[in-house]
């Protein structure tokens, strides 16, 4: 049986947002070799990874799935 997760638009949206701007970072060698452009999208972007890892994904997995992450 396949299981389904639901998300809300606003979670997809943000998801959508935050692959948005990592697709314009790394498009491009040349950007992703800049080590100017990369600090400027690791604190641009970091506190949204971080919401989105440990909240918004984290917490719509089931628990035997965050049990097999974790080695529970």
């Amino acid at each position: 049986m396949k299981e389904e997760i639901s998300f809300s638009v606003d979670e997809v949206l943000r998801v959508f947002r935050f692959l948005e701007n990592s697709n314009e970072l790394f498009h491009q060698p040349m950007r992703y070799e800049d080590k100017d452009i990369v600090q400027k999208f690791a604190k641009d972007n970091y506190p949204e990874i971080r919401e989105l890892y440990y909240r918004t994904i984290w917490n719509k997995l089931p628990k035997y799935i965050q049990d097999e992450i974790t080695g529970e």
